[in-house]
């Protein structure tokens, strides 16, 4: 919560939001089907688990585009860092600016192909409504439609994904009400609990900035209240439960010497899944580094059998560095239980160097007979320009070879 000197000084900035044209037509045209997979059918069941965003966002309207465009950035940094830390592949869906149009946000939708274990997080930043239909939830609006949020909400739902998350930043006072309307410093990301939200939970979560009749508020600063609470809640809990009742306790808001409330919202029904052991992967002493300094390298392996443990590296500009094997490892099996990669276990030692900025390191345990494949790929001379291009890329050619892989995150300042 901000105190009350930084409270005022945050309201100053308060944009209005919510300001929607009689003519809107509150009618739904968008045409979203939903996409069935039968569960025993689906050809990504057993492939590497993905994190499905579809992020829209109404970055060229005039009273609310700049906060929603820090809304943007701000979940797109989220998402590119809980794929970062967790091993899911991301795959990013922006529809903003120009491109914000009913064809678009349909077709993303309706061309989503989702797999048994995959997660799905769909959100929205801009203008909204109550059609007062009997929905808890608001309508987004659109090129000028109101599209019910619950709509969203049961296609996505019938394509069963493992968890499913929809956030909606937007105001959600009744048509016949409207008049205008429309987020301190965020906690640094426990980037382990981004692994157990999202790798040991299924089912969902819904959630919007506001209760029918109200609007919702934001600023030029940090963008959209709710957006803001919502990624400072998860930066430092590493409960669902916890995590959406701190991100919706309400607001007040002081504008031109009025009270505001905005009251946030959740619905959550979720589930602790037994998780299948995985390679785990962690790096010592922590995950901020500078340059000349040493790294070390934990790797658990908890599978049944010794296998052929691989390790890259990928800086902030997506160049990837095979550190394992080399020329003083060449290919070694990895033994049940916990090894650490330093100077003292392994005759070399980890440092390091430049370029700056976020980097990710990627393991990867192969059998035997899939090492010359791997090799084969020369993973190593891939084209990219940063670290989650090349972080893609590198999980596209794993996947092939069925290896278990773990990526995580860390920085160089």
């Amino acid at each position: 919560m901000l105190n009350k000197i930084a409270f005022i000084i945050f309201n100053i900035l308060l944009l209005a939001a919510c300001s929607i044209e009689k003519d809107v037509n509150s009618e739904e045209s968008i045409s979203i089907k939903p996409i069935i997979f039968e569960e025993s059918l689906d050809p990504r069941a057993d492939s590497i688990p993905t994190l499905h965003a579809i992020i829209i966002a109404d970055t060229n309207n005039e009273t609310v585009g700049e906060s929603v465009e820090i809304d943007m950035r701000n979940i797109n940094r989220l998402l590119e860092s809980i794929a970062g830390n967790t091993g899911l592949i991301l795959e990013p869906q922006s529809i903003y600016g120009n491109q914000l149009n009913l064809d678009n946000v349909t077709q993303a939708i309706n061309k989503l192909r989702v797999g048994t274990n995959d997660v799905v997080f769909f959100y929205y930043s801009g203008h909204g409504a109550n059609t007062e239909k009997g929905s808890q939830w608001p309508s987004m609006l659109i090129n000028n439609k109101l599209i019910n949020l619950d709509k969203i909400i049961t296609t996505l739902s019938m394509k069963k994904p493992r968890f499913l998350m929809v956030l909606s930043d937007s105001c959600n006072n009744f048509i016949s009400n409207i008049s205008s309307s429309k987020s301190p410093t965020r906690n640094r990301p426990k980037l382990e609990n981004y692994r157990k939200l999202f790798l040991n939970y299924r089912g969902y979560i819904i959630a919007s900035s506001s209760i029918p009749g109200q609007r919702s508020w934001g600023n030029n600063h940090t963008g959209g209240l709710f957006t803001h609470a919502f990624i400072s809640s998860l930066n430092k809990n590493s409960d669902w439960h916890h995590i959406m009742d701190e991100a919706t306790k309400p607001h007040t808001i002081y504008t031109q010497g009025r009270r505001n409330t905005q009251q946030p919202q959740h619905t959550i029904e979720i589930e602790k899944i037994k998780q299948r052991k995985y390679l785990s992967i962690q790096i010592l002493p922590k995950q901020q580094f500078r340059v000349g300094e040493s790294m070390q390298i934990k790797i658990d392996n908890p599978s049944n059998e010794e296998q052929y443990l691989f390790i890259w590296d990928i800086n902030s500009h997506g160049k990837i560095t095979r550190i394992i094997p080399n020329q003083y490892t060449k290919e070694k099996t990895l033994p049940i239980g916990t090894t650490i990669i330093s100077k003292k276990t392994m005759g070399f030692e980890l440092k390091i160097v430049e370029p700056i900025g976020n980097n990710a390191l990627v393991a990867t345990l192969v059998k035997k007979q899939s090492i010359q494949d791997i090799l084969y790929e020369q993973i190593e001379n891939l084209a990219a320009t940063n670290t989650q291009t090349a972080l893609r890329q590198l999980h596209q050619i794993l996947e092939k070879h069925n290896s278990l892989i773990k990526t995580i995150e860390y920085e160089i300042r």
